[in-house]
C-alpha cells in the first residue's frame, strides 16, 4: 500500500517538474552560420572598430607663359617658369572609427513565451539598448563625409585680358613687346597716382582704392604671361581599413610626387603605411565561441565589448602623418549582463561605436 501511495505521488509530481524544468524565458545564444540567423529571435552583432583615415595632400601646377622666352629681355626677369610640371605632397592625415558588425560575433536573443523583449538595434544590427524608454541619438552620425568629385587643376591664361594693339601683332615676339610696353604704362600710370598729380580727379578716397587695385591686378596678369603661373590646391582622400590582430600593418596607399594618389597595388607610387599596435594582454574576443578556450570559459548572457585601446601610427615611407590612440573592439574583451535585465525592465544602453556597457538604470 505505501509503495502505491508513493508511485501516485510522484505520478502527480512529475507534471510538476516537467514545469519547472520547461520555466518559460529568455536566453541569448551565439549564432553560428547564416542558417542560424534565420530560425527565429532578434539577431545583434559586436561591434568591430573600423578606421576611416582622412588623407589631405597638395597639389602644385606650374604653367610658363605664353612669353616666358622673352621675360629677361623685356622685363629683367629670370626667375620664371620655363617648363609645365606638377608637385604633389601629402600635407596630413587624421583618423576616426566607426563601428561595423563582426559577422563572427553574432547573437541572438529568444524567448520561450513567444513575446521577445525590447531591444533597440542600429540599423547595421549592433545593439543600442535594452527597455529604452528615452529617445536615441541617430547612429549614423559616425562622420559619414562624401566626398566631392575631383576635378583635373588646369591653368590657363585665358583671362588675361589683351588690348588689341597686342593682338593685331602678328608674331610671339612683336605680342610679348607690346605687353611689356603695356606693363610699363600701368606702372606709369600708379606712379602719377601715387605721386599725387591725379589725386584731384579722384578725391574719393574709396575709388582711389578701387584704381590702384585694379592697376595691380593687371600688372600681375599681363606679367604671368610672361613668369607663368603657379596653381596651389588642396586634395583630400578617405581610406577605410579594419584592422585584425593577426595583419597589425598594411599599405594603406600609395602614392607618387608627380601623379599623387595610387590605388594600393600600384607600384609606380611609393607605399603609406598604417601600423596598429594593441596595447593590452591576450584580448577574449580572440577566442570564438566553438573554441576550445571558450569551452573551458563559457560566457553566457548579454554579450558587450570591453574595448580595448590601440596605438595607429601612418608613415609616408620614413615621414610620419600621423601617430594617435583610439578605443579598438579587435583587442577588447567580452563582457555579458544577466538575461534577468530584460524582466527586471532595467534600462540599458550601449555605445554603438565601441561596443561598451554605457549605462544601466
Amino acid at each position: 500500500m505505501k509503495s502505491i501511495i508513493a508511485i501516485l505521488i510522484l505520478m502527480l509530481g512529475l507534471p510538476t517538474m516537467l514545469l519547472a524544468g520547461n520555466k518559460p524565458g529568455v536566453k541569448v545564444v551565439p549564432v553560428g552560420s547564416d542558417a542560424d540567423a534565420l530560425n527565429g529571435g532578434v539577431i545583434y552583432a559586436l561591434p568591430q572598430t573600423q578606421l576611416r583615415v582622412k588623407v589631405v595632400a597638395e597639389l602644385v601646377v606650374c604653367k610658363p607663359g605664353p612669353f616666358y622666352k622673352y621675360s629677361q629681355k623685356y622685363l629683367n626677369l629670370t626667375n620664371v617658369i620655363s617648363a609645365e610640371k606638377k608637385e604633389w605632397r601629402i600635407v596630413s592625415a587624421e583618423v576616426e572609427t566607426r563601428a561595423v558588425p563582426n559577422l563572427d560575433a553574432r547573437y541572438k536573443i529568444l524567448s520561450s513565451e513567444g513575446v521577445l523583449p525590447t531591444v533597440a538595434l542600429t540599423k547595421e544590427g549592433l545593439l543600442r539598448g535594452i527597455n529604452l524608454t528615452e529617445g536615441v541619438r541617430d547612429d549614423r552620425e559616425q562622420g559619414e563625409e562624401v566626398r566631392a568629385a575631383e576635378t583635373e587643376t588646369e591653368v590657363t591664361f585665358d583671362d588675361v585680358q589683351l588690348e588689341r594693339s597686342v593682338l593685331t601683332r602678328t608674331s610671339t615676339a612683336a605680342m610679348a613687346e607690346e605687353v611689356a610696353l603695356s606693363i610699363y604704362r600701368l606702372r606709369e600710370r600708379r606712379m602719377a597716382l601715387l605721386g599725387g598729380e591725379e589725386r584731384v580727379v579722384l578725391n574719393d578716397a574709396g575709388s582711389y582704392a578701387k584704381v590702384l587695385e585694379e592697376l595691380d591686378r593687371l600688372e600681375k596678369s599681363y606679367i604671368s604671361l610672361f613668369a607663368g603661373r603657379e596653381v596651389r590646391r588642396e586634395v583630400v582622400r578617405y581610406y577605410e581599413y579594419t584592422p585584425t590582430l593577426s595583419a597589425p600593418s598594411s599599405v594603406l596607399f600609395r602614392f607618387s610626387p608627380t601623379e599623387g594618389f595610387k590605388e594600393q597595388m600600384d607600384i609606380t607610387g611609393k607605399p603609406v603605411y598604417i601600423d596598429i599596435e594593441y596595447m593590452a594582454g591576450k584580448p577574449l574576443l580572440s577566442y570564438g565561441e566553438s573554441s576550445k578556450q571558450r569551452a573551458k570559459s563559457p560566457i553566457e548572457g548579454i554579450r558587450y565589448v570591453i574595448p580595448g585601446e590601440a596605438r595607429v601610427s601612418i608613415k609616408d615611407r620614413n615621414r610620419p602623418l600621423l601617430n594617435t590612440v583610439i578605443k579598438c573592439t579587435q583587442n577588447g574583451q567580452i563582457g555579458s549582463l544577466p538575461v534577468s535585465v530584460f524582466t527586471t525592465k532595467s534600462e540599458v544602453r550601449f555605445d554603438t561605436k565601441t561596443g561598451a556597457l554605457e549605462r544601466i538604470v
